[in-house]
């Protein structure tokens, strides 16, 4: 009997050993996971810790403990002063965040609150409560935030009226963004959500989600890095050491970059529906976008510029320079008299048209058209250059060559303006749209066509030498076109 038992143990024994060498390890729960690169990133570092066995968590809620501790290790907060640990901590001292509380402390961006802040160290962290953390380690100005920047978020109304200014704060910086136009201001954030969001301010990433106008009034910001996925967008005042990117899910929307410097490239994916850059600084610039409306004025400096999208329409003012400018995509050129460009390069069908002359132009492809026959010409060995328009034509204020059955080619002496009319008087623009301004001259025979457009505020509206007026700041300004006798004509452009 006894060896009868010991056999039947051996054989359950030998029955339950093959289910338990196939029992799986715990998954891996960061596999797959939307934010897994970043995750496994800070897992590296440290700095985001799992159970050891592959469990992370990812999508559970972070505390308010657990969210000062991924601050204070990003930002090297290691200092503790006890000092600053008073009444309102009392009963936390045997928590493992007890240090982290007097770190946040002593680096000045968890402040003083109420004394059940401190007891809920351990309930999940609102989005709001963190984005307000986030702005005070990164000390923003929370009183010149520019409330307006939450117009485009559709739940800005459900912003706790404490955590207002620093929210707007952190949008207007860049730092903060939203899902589908929503910023969930009391979601409870996750832990991939937390780690994304620190990763982000870690690598000097700004990203501009809402439409409206970023950068300060005065003095300058600094980013390695700026991704745009919002149309409406204006910056200015801003140096990127890195790229600034504007995604190609802006669409066709209207941007606008003013005293923008850029080290890298500034690469347009998206957006240029219209498109303006004003005194910006710019090692390389790529309009990749079909159908782009780009206008580059105000002294802008640009090394090289790459056009390529297809049918697209760049407008280059009399104070713009650029190293290298080449097309590889069918486009229309329009450039001011005084532009100073170093070479073109034409890889795809283009009219040339205006004042502006490139010192040299090579022509790689067939279907160039020229306004004016330029300086310096060379083409690619079997390709020609098509017709020029007639020679040395008389070209209108936006750059179009006059047909002589126009009369104004007509032999004589010169016939001065004596009067000028706009189109219209008064005008009303969104922020980053534009017009052209239709001007008429008399007498009808007038050979001297000479004016000069001027705008008020440039700061509300800017206008080039062909009439064309850009939204830039919300206000209202007096656009202005002169002719030789002095005589004028304006319209008032209001921009909402």
């Amino acid at each position: 009997m006894g060896r009868l038992k010991g056999l039947l143990a051996l054989l359950s024994a030998l029955v339950l050993l093959p289910a338990l060498a196939v029992l799986p390890a715990a998954a891996d729960d960061l596999v797959g996971h939307w934010a897994e690169p970043t995750l496994r990133r800070w897992s590296d570092m440290g700095w985001f810790v799992g159970d050891g066995g592959g469990v992370y968590r990812p999508d559970d809620t972070i505390s308010r403990a657990e969210f000062i501790t991924l601050i204070n290790k990003t930002k090297g907060f290691y200092e503790f002063n006890p000092e600053l640990l008073g009444r309102m901590t009392a009963g936390l001292e045997g928590k493992w965040y007890y240090p982290e509380i007097g770190k946040a402390l002593r680096a000045g961006y968890f402040g003083t609150g109420e004394i059940e802040t401190y007891q809920r160290m351990e309930a999940a962290i609102q989005r709001q409560e963190a984005i307000a953390m986030i702005a005070r380690v990164e000390g923003l100005d929370i009183a010149g935030a520019n409330p307006m920047i939450l117009n485009g978020a559709r739940d800005a109304d459900l912003i706790d009226r404490w955590a207002e200014p620093y929210v707007t704060a952190a949008v207007g910086a860049g730092l903060v963004t939203g899902e589908g136009g929503y910023l969930n201001p009391v979601h409870r954030m996750t832990r991939a959500e937390a780690v994304t969001l620190l990763d982000r301010i870690h690598a000097g990433l700004r990203i501009y989600a809402f439409p409206g106008r970023y950068g300060p009034e005065q003095g300058s910001w600094d980013a390695d890095e700026v991704l745009v996925t919002a149309e409406g967008v204006s910056i200015r005042n801003l140096n990127v050491r890195g790229d600034l990117r504007v995604a190609a899910s802006v669409g066709a929307g209207d941007l606008s970059f003013e005293q923008v410097s850029v080290f890298g490239a500034l690469r347009l994916d998206g957006g240029g529906r219209a498109l303006h850059i004003a005194g910006c600084r710019l090692s390389s610039l790529e309009l990749n976008r079909p159908g782009t409306e780009a206008l580059i004025d105000s002294d802008s400096t640009v090394g090289d510029l790459l056009l390529s999208g297809e049918d697209c329409r760049l407008e280059l003012g009399g104070r713009v320079q650029i190293t290298a400018l080449t097309v590889t995509g069918a486009a229309e050129l329009r450039l001011e008299e005084g532009a100073d460009i170093g070479l073109l390069t034409l890889r795809a069908p283009a009219d040339v048209l205006g004042g502006g002359l490139p010192r040299a132009t090579r022509v790689e492809c067939g279907g160039v058209r020229f306004a004016e026959r330029p300086k310096q010409l060379t083409v690619a060995p079997g390709f020609t250059v098509g017709d020029y328009y007639p020679p040395n034509p008389s070209l209108d204020e936006e750059g179009n060559p006059i047909r002589e059955e126009e009369g104004e080619q007509d032999e004589g002496p010169a016939v001065p303006a004596t009067a000028v009319a706009l189109d219209r008087r008064a005008a009303t623009l969104g922020l980053g749209e534009q017009l052209i301004l239709v001007k008429t001259l008399k007498p009808q025979g007038a050979t001297d066509k000479s004016v000069t457009w001027s705008s008020s505020d440039e700061a509300v509206c800017t206008v080039t030498g062909g009439g064309r007026v850009w939204a830039v700041g919300r206000g209202e300004a007096v656009v202005t076109v002169k002719i030789a006798s002095g005589m004028t004509a304006t319209c008032t452009v209001t921009v909402e």
